[in-house]
Order: structure tokens, then C-alpha cells, then sequence
């Protein structure tokens, strides 16, 4: 048996109304002052996976085993 690493994305969406003198100056508001994302903003999951040859390389990734 063989050993995966699998990364799941969560993937929420939901839009805000932001004035701002540009784009990144709305995303830095909208990063500091919303409150992100509710449960019934949920858009999708993805799932990635990568088989692990030598497990030397899991030494610096952050994962929990399942």
C-alpha cells in the first residue's frame, strides 16, 4: 500500500461592496474588516493528491495523518 498526501480545499465564496482608491486597497478592507465567510457561502471542495515516494519529503510539510 502506498502513501498520499492529500490537500482538501474547503472553498467558500461571498462578495462585498467596498469603496476604495483601487483594487488592492479594497481587498486589504475587505481582508481587515469582514467578517470572511458563512457556512451557506460554501461553493465547492477540490482534493489534490501527490504520491509520497520517499517520506524524507514529509519532513516539511504540516499534514494530520488519517
Amino acid at each position: 500500500m502506498s502513501k498520499y498526501l492529500v490537500t482538501v480545499r474547503e472553498i467558500f465564496e461571498h462578495t462585498y461592496l467596498v469603496e476604495a482608491d483601487s483594487s488592492r486597497e479594497a481587498e486589504s478592507i475587505c481582508n481587515a474588516e469582514s467578517n470572511g465567510c458563512d457556512v451557506n457561502d460554501y461553493v465547492d471542495t477540490e482534493y489534490d493528491s501527490e504520491l509520497i515516494e520517499d517520506e524524507e519529503d514529509l519532513e516539511s510539510i504540516d499534514y494530520d495523518e488519517l
